[in-house]
């Protein structure tokens, strides 16, 4: 299954299968994490990983704010602490 996510986009594609991973910008842009979150959960994956946020700039909580967020039944892996 192939999934993108932008701000100037929705969900693309999903389909009808279930997404097993899903890999999601969480950046500083106001509340990407959010929004984010709100398409994870729409989508449901088996798996997410935020990425784009506190390597070189911005918060490395945001992964945990992100992952607050989202549905019991999604795993979310934080790389970043």
């Amino acid at each position: 299954m192939l999934f993108m996510f932008s701000r100037k986009s929705s969900i693309i594609y999903y389909g009808m299968h279930k997404i097993d991973f899903s890999s999601l910008k969480t950046n500083n842009d106001k509340d990407l994490y959010k929004e984010a979150a709100n398409y994870t959960n729409t989508i449901n994956p088996s798996v997410v990983i935020p990425t784009h946020y506190g390597l070189i700039v911005g918060d490395v909580n945001l992964g945990q704010k992100f992952k607050s967020l989202i549905n019991d039944n999604t795993s979310c892996e934080i790389y970043i602490k």
